[in-house]
């Protein structure tokens, strides 16, 4: 279970380091009127997807963790597998909720450089 915690606190730092390099890229001057070239959507493109893949991934091994715990302890009260189960359901809806703002964001960055 430590491997598995390490390796959700790496994917979620590489993931939010891609995020914070897509908003680093430096925007072209602007042009009014004419859409940012194509090299700068690629780049900010791929980092963001990079970005928030990896996160999803960190999400999706929380989420299997905690289901994992909850229904492999016998010893666990039935108080403490109800809030495992709902915090992986809470925390699934929650990041849901989130990663569309975040697409949101990134396409309007791409959009309106």
């Amino acid at each position: 279970m430590r491997t598995l915690a390490f390796g959700i606190g790496i994917a979620v730092a590489v993931g939010l380091i891609l995020v914070h390099a897509a908003t680093l890229v430096p925007r072209p001057p602007p042009s009014y009127g004419t859409p940012p070239p194509p090299q700068y959507q690629a780049i900010v493109t791929a980092l963001g997807m990079a970005g928030l893949t990896v996160v999803d991934l960190a999400v999706g091994l929380s989420i299997g963790m905690a289901l994992h715990r909850g229904l492999s302890r016998a010893e666990t009260s039935e108080v403490a597998r109800r809030g495992m189960f709902l915090f992986a359901t809470g925390f699934l809806i929650a990041w849901l909720v989130m990663s569309m703002f975040a697409v949101l964001w990134l396409s309007n960055l791409i959009r309106y450089a």
